[in-house]
């Protein structure tokens, strides 16, 4: 009468074993802020922004969105919408390029004057190719430059 009973531990440590962790978020970071050239009072803001990868094993995104503050204000949002894959425990740098309106940012990099330092905020999320939605936050410092 004893006998089913390793039979249904096995099966229960088996289904166990099955069920697949949700992985920890990438971290983000920029390290670059870049002004570019426009026309009128459009500019192009470029963000280099570095993801790292916590967890002990590979992640792989089909939608990175970003939302970032300069120096306190909304800056820019956008999205990588190609295929990312995060090595385990490893970073990879993504670029991403908007057109915003001059007056929009130059207020929020006019105090930075000549150390170059801009602190940031990113809040955003990341699907993985599985559908599992992942939230993005991070704040730092990052270097700026302006190619006009």
């Amino acid at each position: 009468m004893r006998s089913w009973v390793p039979a249904v531990c096995l099966t229960f440590l088996a289904s166990c074993a099955a069920v697949a962790v949700r992985p920890e978020p990438p971290q983000p970071s920029i390290e670059a802020v870049q002004l570019a050239g426009g026309t009128g009072n459009i500019i192009r803001l470029g963000l280099t922004v570095k993801l790292h990868n916590p967890n002990d094993s590979d992640l792989a995104l089909e939608v990175v969105e970003l939302n970032v503050a300069l120096n306190g204000s909304p800056a820019t949002g956008g999205s990588a919408l190609s295929k990312i894959y995060l090595p385990a425990s490893g970073d990879v740098t993504i670029k991403l390029e908007r057109s915003v309106p001059l007056e929009a940012i130059i207020f929020q990099l006019l105090p930075v004057g000549p150390n170059r330092i801009v602190k940031y905020e990113i809040d955003g999320s990341a699907t993985t190719t599985t559908g599992v939605t992942l939230a993005l936050t991070g704040k730092g410092e990052a270097n700026w430059k302006v190619d006009l």
